[in-house]
């Protein structure tokens, strides 16, 4: 399984067409004080979905506009 999961994360995919969906959840241990944007020791990982499985997670240094627009950009048809 850890194979093939490899495998999925490796490959090249092409653009999504469609109606996608889009999230940035904040990834990390747990930790004491502020939640979501913002918070100490915590990943954002902007993710691009389709209904029928298809998914694109890229972790991003933050979740400004300026940062993820072009990945949207590259990996969404208009």
């Amino acid at each position: 399984m850890f194979h093939l999961i490899r495998l999925l994360l490796g490959e090249k995919s092409k653009p999504m067409s469609g109606e996608v969906e889009l999230d940035e959840p904040y990834i990390g241990g747990k930790s004491q004080g502020k939640r979501g944007r913002g918070a100490k020791g915590k990943t954002p990982v902007f993710g691009i979905t389709r209904r029928e499985g298809k998914l694109l997670a890229v972790a991003t240094p933050d979740g400004k506009s300026s940062t993820v627009l072009p990945v949207i950009e590259e990996h969404v048809l208009p």
